[in-house]
């Protein structure tokens, strides 16, 4: 395993987006059932977008199969999170019956675990985690974050670092999540630059191998 460790700009504007959460969620945002809808459709905006950005990047990638299938597989997890932020569905369609909703859960999250199943999945997860450089910072908050809204949302035993009128608990919940698409976005983000770089470092040589071929 390959750990960056680079303290990238974003990662610290991330983190104090977090830390600020604690007074403008606690203070500053409305109780109103309009900013946490306003908040869930952002959200749900977000995820969207970056299954579509990784689409957009998979889409002129000359690379191997496995690669692409890496992506798509993270594709999948893009739109489970969005299935999950939405309700399936039942959030825009609440008068339909409930077996829809239950059907699309259990495609959305039978896809992307089954994917797990395919040996071109599991053997792209091995390499990249071999060899792969890691954002370790990005990785780490990304957990925190996780954690956070965790606690938040089952009250755990750490709730009230965080939630200070228990009234607030929806609010917070939804303004913690955040911090952690943002998060789960660089680090994709990251990744997909890696695979950038090296794949300009080996197309020279590509194309060195091939002139030499041909002579």
């Amino acid at each position: 395993m390959k750990l960056d460790k680079t303290l990238y700009p974003h990662t610290v504007a991330i983190a104090i987006f977090a830390i600020s959460l604690l007074y403008t969620g606690n203070r500053l945002f409305s109780l109103q059932s309009q900013a946490v809808l306003a908040i869930e459709t952002f959200q749900s905006l977000w995820l969207l977008f970056g299954a579509l950005f990784t689409w957009c990047y998979i889409r002129p990638l000359r690379c191997e199969t496995d690669d692409k299938s890496f992506w798509l597989w993270s594709i999948s997890w893009w739109i489970l999170l969005f299935g999950r932020g939405i309700s399936w569905g039942r959030d825009y369609f609440p008068d339909e019956p409930k077996l829809y909703f239950r059907i699309i859960s259990i495609v959305l999250i039978g896809v992307t675990a089954c994917a797990l199943l395919l040996p071109v999945i599991r053997r792209e997860i091995i390499r990249r985690f071999r060899q792969e450089r890691l954002p370790v910072w990005d990785i780490v908050l990304l957990v925190l974050y996780f954690v956070i809204v965790d606690t938040i949302e089952h009250h755990r035993l750490f709730a009230f670092l965080f939630v200070y009128d228990t009234a607030r608990t929806d609010l917070l919940e939804e303004l913690f999540e955040l911090p952690f698409m943002f998060s789960l976005f660089a680090v994709a983000f990251l990744l997909q630059r890696n695979d950038k770089q090296a794949g300009a470092k080996t197309l020279p040589v590509s194309r060195s191998v091939l002139h030499d071929v041909r002579n």
